[in-house]
């Protein structure tokens, strides 16, 4: 079974796993398969092991984590089907979830509450029409929306 469907069966139990997807395929249709069916993050195996450790960290805490090549692929791929109509605070929260932050950092690093941040985050999941926190993140890389 691949990772990919893995992370599909957890989802559908409701299954509180966090998954970052460890893959040797720089495809961008299997990220993009991934991210739908809801990795939290996605590291390539030819990265330094300090970097797996720390996208195994963010996840863990309830981040998300794109390698950058797997950030470079999406936006490689980018096709832009629709106008998305983010909030500049959507847009900085999205950004910030690309680095690597928790709702508690990106709240102390704009000044608002965690709470305000999980509120952003869901509205900019609703307006990308994603289903995780990845996989919003991923749309605004890929249709250029944050950088």
């Amino acid at each position: 079974m691949s990772g990919v469907e893995v992370t599909r069966l957890l989802a559908a139990s409701g299954s509180p796993t966090r998954v970052v997807l460890y893959t040797g395929y720089g495809d961008r249709a299997l990220l993009n398969d991934a991210l739908d069916a809801g990795v939290h993050g996605v590291i390539d195996k030819e990265a330094p092991l300090e970097d797996l450790l720390r996208a195994i960290r963010i996840v863990a805490e309830g981040g998300t984590y794109l390698d950058p090549g797997s950030g470079a692929l999406l936006l490689a791929g980018r096709v832009t089907t629709r106008p998305l109509a983010l909030t500049t605070r959507e847009r900085e929260v999205l950004r910030l979830l690309a680095a690597g932050l928790t709702n508690e950092l990106i709240g102390v690093e704009l000044g608002i509450s965690p709470q305000t941040v999980r509120t952003h985050v869901q509205k900019a999941i609703e307006k990308l029409g994603a289903t995780t926190r990845t996989q919003a993140v991923a749309t605004a890389l890929r249709e250029s929306l944050i950088s």
